[in-house]
């Protein structure tokens, strides 16, 4: 019985994906090259970060973009090292926080998501929170179902396949529920991998990549991160770089940071 409930939830939220995805993708995508941008002025972790109208704008301001999209609470230099970093881990970390809310509520899935190896800064963290809240009322069917089926850990987003991550793409992207009016998560966040051009552990398909990019996130953040375990070998040296204002493209040039990151 539990799995026949499991099966009919599933397809039911599945449908109504399918009814919303095209729509939702429309409006998240399209001519989205050409339209806002978050960009910043390339000081380091004391950058001025802001919106522009478009990409020339803010080239012609002599600032970079950051990610397509108008700038939101994940578009700080510290949440933007965030979503780089976690980039080959986060889908499932974020996961493992989702779970928190079964005994603790959303404080405890703010709190998780708040700390190492993710460490989510602020309103952004709340962001995150608000999207994982959406995708439960919306997919939890879909990621039984996965669950049930082994497949959970595969974060390959096909074309025309209805996975948690494409739920969460139609129900949460541009709402926090569709009809619901409140902020969906691309507006909150701002900054996601999709829009920054970061590929992640989440497979998309390149029409979603904002390709208008100017920052080299391995240039300011280093190559890290392949594992938790990694992220926590990195803390040191990025807080070393924020303290000299520097990014990870300096190292080489300062001896002091070299010497002392040999050590760490």
């Amino acid at each position: 019985l539990f799995l026949l409930v499991v099966h009919i939830g599933a397809r039911h939220q599945a449908d109504r994906t399918f009814r919303l995805l095209g729509p939702a993708q429309q409006l998240l995508y399209s001519g989205f090259l050409e339209g806002e941008v978050c960009a910043f002025d390339d000081r380091g972790p004391r950058s001025n970060i802001m919106t522009f109208a478009n990409k020339d704008a803010a080239h012609a301001a002599d600032f970079k973009v950051l990610h397509c999209g108008a700038c939101g609470a994940c578009s700080t230099w510290e949440n933007l090292r965030i979503e780089w970093a976690t980039r080959n881990y986060l889908a499932a970390e974020s996961a493992r926080c989702a779970k928190k809310s079964l005994n603790g509520g959303e404080g405890a899935v703010t709190s998780c998501l708040e700390q190492p190896p993710v460490a989510f800064q602020g309103e952004c963290a709340r962001c995150w929170t608000r999207a994982i809240d959406c995708t439960k009322r919306n997919c939890a069917f879909i990621f039984l179902q996965s669950q049930l089926l082994d497949t959970a850990g595969n974060f390959h987003v096909a074309e025309g396949s209805v996975t948690s991550a494409v739920c969460e793409e139609a129900h949460c992207e541009l709402e926090d529920g569709p009809g619901s009016g409140r902020m969906g998560f691309a507006e909150c966040s701002g900054a996601t991998r999709r829009r920054m051009d970061i590929v992640s552990s989440i497979e998309r398909p390149d029409w979603q990549q904002c390709s208008i990019v100017d920052a080299d996130y391995a240039e300011l953040f280093g190559e890290c991160c392949n594992s938790p375990r990694d992220f926590h070998d990195m803390e040191p040296q990025w807080q070393m770089l924020d303290d000299m204002g520097l990014v990870w493209r300096d190292m080489s040039s300062h001896s002091h940071f070299v010497n002392h990151s040999a050590h760490i």
